[in-house]
């Protein structure tokens, strides 16, 4: 019987298995991909076990075409950049990392462009200053909903904010273009 009928089956000790198998090779990836310490490794991991889990037991994952390693640490990999982003929002680290994951090293100078463009995009973000900022990291790197940022900001209503938000963006547009052509 295969590992992922074992589960649905609920043979626990196919699960423990999984565990001990790749923890080590998950660790070793996302530890050298995304720089984050044991404990926030460890976290992800379980998380990724445990979504592993839940999607063979509800059927969501009838079968695995790659392998369960290759599975874990696709689902890990999300999981660090979605800590990454809510954790390390404007930290060059971040930025470092997402080019990394994101590019092999054979693409030299598609890195290189994707590097300059960020910097180019938060000095433009920089550029904006308050409220413009402040409302742009909300809902794009918080990922806060108008009512939200409305509230936050003390505003009368999301008509305001929303309004706010579009001026901001339009801002934020003409600064990088300036900064792309120039």
């Amino acid at each position: 019987m295969n590992i992922l009928h074992r589960i649905r089956s609920g043979d626990e000790t196919a699960l423990k298995e999984i565990y001990l198998e790749h923890r080590e090779p998950f660790f070793a990836y996302i530890h050298k991909t995304f720089k984050l310490d044991t404990e926030n490794v460890k976290e992800l991991f379980q998380l990724s076990v445990v979504i592993f889990y839940d999607n063979v037991v509800t059927g969501k994952v009838q079968e695995i075409k790659s392998n369960i390693k290759t599975y874990l640490i696709a689902i890990g990999k999300n999981k660090a950049q979605e800590f990454m982003r809510k954790n390390y929002r404007f930290n060059d680290h971040l930025d470092e990392v997402l080019i990394e994951s994101i590019l092999d090293d054979n693409d030299i100078d598609e890195k290189h462009q994707l590097e300059e463009d960020i910097f180019n995009v938060t000095n433009a973000l920089d550029t904006l200053g308050d409220p413009c900022k402040k409302i742009l990291q909300m809902f794009y790197y918080q990922q806060l909903n108008l009512s939200q940022i409305s509230k936050a900001m003390d505003y009368k209503n999301v008509d305001t904010t929303k309004n706010l938000k579009y001026k901001c963006i339009k801002r934020l547009q003409k600064i990088c273009q300036q900064a792309f052509v120039g």
